[in-house]
């Protein structure tokens, strides 16, 4: 028993004596690379990034990925709650912080629109003198319907990129070696699959929104046993800002049907 135990330690990964890379080296790398990979909005500052590089429970999620041989994977999501750069709020209504991150050490499917960057380590820590980059390997997924973008990553990068593989190093050409045309079978069936995936996604449900005033009106109107009238809005309907509201109301609904269309007509 007590060789079965000093076996497994000879065997072990030495990393306890390896020097792990410097914490802000770190993050100023993950910076850079999330700046250009999640940019902010029209090219700003990105100071909610930086906000959430400094929080202390994502900075544990940073160091985990750093120094545990068992976590392999850095995680940083963003979510913009802005539709798109003509989405202006109206007059009147303050504009919400658009721009959100969240980091983890697990990738995972959270909604269509949060753009995310994977940092993959390539050994099991982070060491002190090699460079970043030579350790961790990058991917980001954009927002957008998860299939498309599976099926983009391995028709136009890993598919080719192994056909490509096998021809120049000659697999090929090699007699009973049938390994590299199964994968390469595999590969293809996953790219037919995803883009069938694709093609049949389910038709999202939409949710139209009234405006809190016209709703209340409506229920007002409902409980007194009438339909609701235009004169029953009194001096609103000269409200300005109420009708920018109105307007903006009715814009976002647009843009919501717009979206179950371009399913329909695919």
């Amino acid at each position: 028993m007590g060789d079965s135990l000093e076996g497994s330690e000879a065997n072990a990964p030495e990393t306890q004596n390896v020097a792990l890379v410097d914490f802000t080296a770190f993050t100023n790398f993950i910076l850079k690379a999330a700046t250009v990979l999640l940019p902010e909005d029209d090219g700003a500052e990105p100071t909610n990034l930086v906000a959430a590089l400094d929080d202390k429970t994502n900075q544990e999620y940073i160091r985990k990925f750093i120094s545990d041989p068992q976590v392999a994977t850095l995680y940083i999501q963003r979510n913009s709650s802005k539709d798109d750069d003509s989405d202006q709020p109206p007059e009147g209504e303050e504009e919400k912080e658009p721009v959100t991150y969240y980091v983890s050490n697990e990738v995972h499917y959270t909604n269509s629109k949060m753009s995310s960057l994977v940092c993959i380590k390539r050994g099991p820590v982070v060491e002190a003198d090699k460079s970043i980059r030579a350790q961790v390997r990058m991917m980001n997924f954009s927002d957008g319907s998860p299939y498309e973008i599976l099926h983009d990553y391995v028709s136009r990068t890993v598919a080719p990129f192994f056909k490509s593989y096998v021809k120049e190093s000659g697999r090929a050409d090699r007699d009973g070696d049938k390994m590299a045309p199964a994968v390469e079978k595999t590969i293809a069936e996953l790219e037919m699959g995803l883009m069938h995936l694709q093609q049949n996604i389910d038709i999202p449900e939409i949710t139209l929104q009234v405006h809190p005033y016209v709703a209340s009106l409506i229920k007002q109107c409902a409980d007194e046993g009438r339909k609701p009238k235009v004169a029953d809005f009194s001096d609103k309907v000269e409200d300005s800002n109420f009708l920018n509201q109105l307007q903006h109301g009715v814009n976002r609904w647009i843009k919501e049907i717009q979206k179950v269309l371009s399913f329909i007509s695919v």
